[in-house]
């Protein structure tokens, strides 16, 4: 199977979506393939030591992926009746968010996360993890138990609450007004708040989602720009995971996280690219080897990772696709082993699990998309930009087959519904310009 041929096709395919007439980077068939591609193509470059070379069954998966959103992004069109329509344009400003109740609930939105947050940050971290060295064991601390799930999802409900702020700020006629001085206070404080959690997603995720917010709602961002945020975003998640990679090694006096990049093959790399690489390549060298154990020495678990947000709430341990890859590998390590988006739908239904899977959130993603396109409203950037964070970090893993992602969901929409985002109407029908999609 030629690596360069697959490639090369993957390229083509972005080419191609980003030259047509009127096209729309931010179209989610469109920026999928070029995250996708982009992601691949660092991932399939053998540097370090932990890598070995991609077998056909991991060129295939990675290979029709994108393919299969384009087939899933075809049946959305027609799900949606927008097969050969000329979507209108998006708009430049769109209905503003009402404030008084953006401003009222989302501070009490904020007061029940900050409360939450530090009752966990008491009785589980033992301190607050943005701040503590030893940040892999505390990032995965949290709660058992139905009730535990819950107070956990909503006190790191800081990055849902900046989220569904900065639309409700754009959505404003002027951005920096006395009138909109509560609404920035609101989404510093969400922001801060999501920041005190310590992870890079914490803070990546508000600002994708503000990219897309501000993509939807006030101008259009061209290639160029697109290329800009894309690398302040590589550069931003494999700063954050040097730091605190080199503070996990620093109660090593001989060694430090850069000799150990150096070792294992990044000798001669700058700090920031050898992370970049290592972040992105470790996540398909594990799908990788996920796809050397199944179903060679384990058989298929038909469901039991892809749906693990329904199997979670069954009584009794439901371990999910990175704690049984730890303990049949015997890795003996506590983290969270990531095999970007494809890692449970392979472990539960091989090649045609990635497919069909990628194909269906394809589907709803372009349905979401032409709902914006034809009466863009507040809550509808709000969700949108939301899916395309998910989307853009299938690279790396798959949140929505998670429970946490799940609650989000529910979070986000009483978030949304509370601060009044459903109250505000969409403008006037715009002049659709032949050609866009």
């Amino acid at each position: 199977f030629s690596g360069t041929a697959a490639l090369a096709l993957m390229v083509a395919l972005c080419v191609a979506a980003a030259l047509r007439p009127g096209a729309d980077l931010f179209a989610p068939a469109t920026l999928f393939t070029g995250v996708w591609t982009l992601c691949a193509a660092i991932g399939s470059i053998i540097v370090s030591v932990q890598q070995s070379p991609w077998n056909a069954t991991t060129w295939a998966c990675v290979v029709l992926a994108p393919v299969a959103f384009w087939i899933g992004d075809v049946c959305g069109r027609l799900l949606s009746g927008s097969a050969g329509e000329a979507l209108p344009d998006l708009p430049r400003r769109i209905a503003p968010w009402p404030l008084r109740p953006a401003v009222v609930a989302g501070a009490a939105w904020w007061l029940a996360a900050f409360a939450l947050s530090v009752y966990e940050f008491r009785t589980l971290t033992g301190g607050i993890p943005l701040f503590s060295t030893d940040w892999e064991r505390v990032r995965m601390a949290g709660s058992e138990g139905y009730i535990g799930r819950v107070i956990h999802a909503i006190a790191y409900s800081g990055i849902l609450l900046a989220i569904v702020t900065q639309v409700a700020l754009l959505s404003q006629p002027r951005l920096l007004c006395a009138r909109t001085v509560p609404l920035i206070v609101l989404w510093l404080a969400a922001l801060g708040l999501a920041a005190l959690w310590g992870s890079r997603h914490t803070l990546f995720y508000p600002a994708a989602a503000a990219a897309v917010s501000f993509h939807c709602t006030r101008h259009r961002l061209g290639p160029l720009r697109i290329a800009v945020l894309a690398a302040a975003g590589f550069a931003f998640l494999a700063a954050v995971q040097f730091l605190r990679q080199s503070a996990a090694w620093s109660s090593q006096e001989d060694v430090t996280w850069l000799d150990v990049l150096r070792d294992i093959g990044y000798a001669g790399w700058p700090p920031i690219l050898a992370q970049v690489h290592q972040t992105v390549a470790i996540n398909f060298e594990i799908f990788r080897q996920l796809t050397e154990t199944i179903p060679g020495l384990a058989p298929y678990h038909l469901g039991a990772f892809t749906f693990h947000w329904l199997h979670s709430l069954l009584p009794g341990a439901q371990p999910t696709l990175a704690q049984w890859q730890n303990e049949f590998w015997a890795t003996g390590f506590h983290g969270s082993l990531t095999s970007t988006h494809m890692g449970p739908l392979y472990a539960d239904f091989g090649i045609a699990g990635v497919v069909l899977w990628t194909a269906a959130f394809a589907a709803v993603m372009r349905c979401l998309y032409v709902s914006l396109r034809r009466a863009p409203t507040p809550a509808k950037v709000v969700w949108f930009s939301f899916f395309t964070t998910q989307m853009i970090v299938m690279p790396y893993d798959n949140t929505l087959v998670k429970l946490a992602t799940v609650l989000s969901l529910l979070i986000l929409w009483a978030g949304i519904t509370a601060m009044g985002g459903r109250r505000a109407e969409p403008p006037p029908p715009l002049t659709a310009r032949p050609g866009s999609a």
